[in-house]
């Protein structure tokens, strides 16, 4: 069966009654049902997620384009692994452009059981399971099915991009400050945030959201992260969740906004030439592991290829990344979109695909936490750079109807 009949069999088959609805967004319920290992903070082990009321949720969106649709997708999740991403897009076939974005709560199971390469066991990282991947797989397009059938309009969009404290530094240098929120109408439907969404710490057992999940509960859009490399959530002492999310979510209520001419979408996807993956020195020695081990670690974790994701509205180019970039990694791309004539430039994390932290040379050099999972060696960027170069000049060749 043609990818495209598939889909719609899919849709029809599985279908819709579990789905609910916000003005312009789909809301597909994402819980396992059984209890899995939960992934983000690898002191918990092996420990899967305890009974409670939670649910996760994906969010989708779907948007006009001059070709076929594109579907945004939030997901409560970790990581998006290049295998599930790639799963969805069977299952959707020509039917639609899919962009999955990973929430990056840390009370979610773990993704990397939904990553073909895992199959070598690391203590306190999931191993690969084909039954979870599928089960993930069919739910995600449900919901990217469902957002097909009823596009957002694009003939009112706004948007507000300010510097807010939802963020501090977690490295030396300044982190990405501003967070970005679309509307349609009077309605917020993508609101993105550079911080990391571990406010509840790693003695949490249940499935939560995290402060993106409260965020898109009370604002009814999807909520992803920006260019969360070096950031952790600013959060004041003893500030719940729940509370750090209302700040956030009186922000996007409140925030002042600006024409956004945009009668249609346009995406791009771009290939990055990723160079081979090499451990960081200090990955062998925090880890107290053999040069040779920790090499085999790397094929795991560090996919092959990875591509960028470059959405145009009007004149704001949305930039999705395949891992976690610093905020200086952020600022540089935006100066190489600059550079092509998009002067309106976001950066966000977690976009179809994890290749690992993502730091600019220097960033590299000094080490850290995030240099151990930063695969790729100290130039990386300018790969990333060369991509984003050549799929702005694609985007600049294609008309909008």
């Amino acid at each position: 069966m043609r990818g495209g009949r598939r889909a719609q069999a899919l849709g029809l088959v599985l279908g819709l009654s579990a789905l609910s609805w916000s003005q312009v967004v789909v809301r597909h319920d994402l819980t396992p049902p059984e209890p899995l290992p939960l992934g983000g903070y690898t002191e918990r082990g092996t420990h899967t997620f305890e009974p409670s009321s939670a649910r996760l949720f994906a969010r989708a969106v779907a948007l006009r384009t001059a070709g076929r649709p594109l579907v945004l997708v939030s997901l409560e999740m970790l990581t998006i692994p290049e295998g599930l991403r790639d799963a969805v897009r069977q299952r959707v076939g020509d039917q639609a452009e899919v962009v999955l974005m990973a929430t990056h709560t840390h009370c979610a199971p773990d993704s990397q059981m939904l990553n073909p390469r895992m199959t070598f066991p690391i203590p306190g990282i999931a191993t690969f399971r084909s039954r979870w991947l599928e089960w993930y797989a069919d739910e995600i397009a449900k919901a990217v099915w469902a957002a097909r059938r009823q596009p957002l309009s694009l003939d009112v969009l706004t948007y507000a991009r300010e510097s807010q404290p939802f963020q501090r530094s977690r490295r030396p240098g300044i982190t990405e400050s501003e967070s970005l929120a679309l509307f349609a109408g009077s309605q917020p439907w993508l609101v993105a945030v550079p911080a990391h969404a571990t406010v509840l710490p790693a003695s949490h057992r249940t499935l939560s959201g995290d402060w993106p999940g409260a965020v898109a509960q009370n604002t009814g859009s999807l909520v992803v992260p920006g260019a969360i490399g070096d950031a952790s959530p600013a959060t004041r002492q003893g500030e719940s969740v729940f509370a750090f999310a209302r700040r956030i979510s009186s922000w996007v209520e409140s925030a002042p906004r600006r024409p956004l001419a945009a009668t249609s979408a346009k995406v791009v996807v771009a290939p990055v030439n990723l160079p081979a993956a090499v451990p960081h020195p200090e990955f062998v020695s925090s880890n107290g592991v053999t040069p040779e081990l920790a090499q085999l670690v790397m094929t795991r974790f560090a996919p092959p290829a990875a591509e960028l994701t470059l959405i145009q509205l009007g004149d704001l180019l949305l930039i999705g990344v395949p891992g976690e970039p610093t905020g200086e990694f952020a600022r540089q791309l935006r100066a190489a979109a600059w550079r092509q004539g998009f002067r309106n430039a976001y950066v966000l994390s977690h976009t179809n695909g994890w290749a690992g932290y993502l730091l600019t040379s220097e960033e590299y050099q000094q080490g850290g936490y995030e240099a151990t999972l930063s695969f790729y060696g100290a130039d990386v960027l300018s790969e990333f750079e060369a991509g984003l170069s050549a799929g702005c000049e694609r985007l600049r060749s294609m008309a909008v109807r």
